[in-house]
């Protein structure tokens, strides 16, 4: 037995060229003018893997021993106003914050004219964390759930 394969024929070689592409149909006008116009947006962000959870709501609890409300806004991006009434005696504070919620449930608010900053963590539908103003030794805890 001398049958040995043959090698492929050196005419297979010229078939496997590919025909030239047909050329692609110029866009419409219109489309070339939209994009243009686009040009001074800035890109868009690439999609976000976790998404922002909703904290937006009433949110009441205690911070040490006394009542506590909190009223969050939720924007774009995690963007967050907050309005906190922290009752301290026969007196109620209302403080006007502003910050951000991260994927994770992370908040970090403040103010800055009286130096009062929020931060803390929002799972199960609860607020819990700490709030101090500058010139407090230690941070207030917190908890508050939806009201």
């Amino acid at each position: 037995g001398s049958s040995a394969a043959a090698p492929p024929a050196s005419s297979a070689e010229g078939s496997a060229a590919l025909p030239a592409p047909a050329p692609a149909p110029a866009p419409a006008p219109v489309e070339v003018e939209e994009v243009v116009a686009d040009v001074g947006l800035p890109p868009p962000a690439p999609p976000a893997v976790a998404t922002i959870p909703q904290v937006a709501g009433a949110f009441a609890g205690k911070w040490q021993g006394r009542p506590i409300v909190i009223h969050l806004t939720q924007g774009g991006g995690g963007s967050l106003t907050g309005r906190v009434e922290l009752t301290q005696g026969a007196a109620v504070r209302i403080i006007a914050l502003t910050g951000k919620v991260d994927a994770q449930g992370a908040l970090r608010l403040s103010e800055p004219n009286e130096g009062w900053m929020m931060a803390g963590k929002f799972q199960n539908g609860a607020l819990e964390g700490t709030i101090m103003q500058d010139g407090m030794r230690n941070p207030a805890s917190f908890t508050a759930r939806r009201d």
